[in-house]
């Protein structure tokens, strides 16, 4: 997000990204890739085994089980795609 403004710290609009990645563009075969969210969930998984401190573990298995629905989101979309492609 930008602040621009006339004076000092006085914003007179807000300039909003709507690309949260920044100039990075997510592609959307990737976003679309169950597979790929599953492997990243795996590794944060081994690397929460390896964490000793409770709360830094149970924060890496939160990443894990965020990615498992990234890849469950993933294959909906390819479903619906399909079913799209299907009724044409």
């Amino acid at each position: 997000m930008t602040l621009t403004g006339t004076g000092p710290g006085v914003p007179s609009k807000v300039e909003r990204r709507d690309n949260l990645w920044g100039d990075y563009e997510l592609p959307g075969r990737l976003m679309n890739d169950a597979a790929h969210w599953r492997a990243r969930a795996e590794e944060a998984r081994v690397h929460a085994e390896q964490i000793c401190d409770p709360e830094a573990r149970r924060m890496m298995l939160e990443i894990a089980a965020g990615y498992e629905r990234i890849a469950e989101r993933a294959e909906q979309r390819l479903c619906k795609k399909g079913e799209a492609s299907d009724a044409s």
